[in-house]
């Protein structure tokens, strides 16, 4: 359980980018791709997030 929340909040922590499984996802952060082979900021940016 522990590590769940590392892998959710160190990302947010760096910058604000991130890539995971399907979630709910902070309407500020990041596009979650299905496949999880990319990361696009909200802004449509690639990382690293502004």
């Amino acid at each position: 359980m522990r590590l769940s929340w590392l892998v959710i909040l160190l990302p947010l922590a760096l910058g604000g980018c991130f890539v995971t499984t399907p979630a709910p996802r902070p309407a500020h952060t990041t596009v979650v791709v299905p496949q999880g082979s990319s990361v696009v900021c909200s802004d449509g940016s690639a990382p690293p997030c502004q």
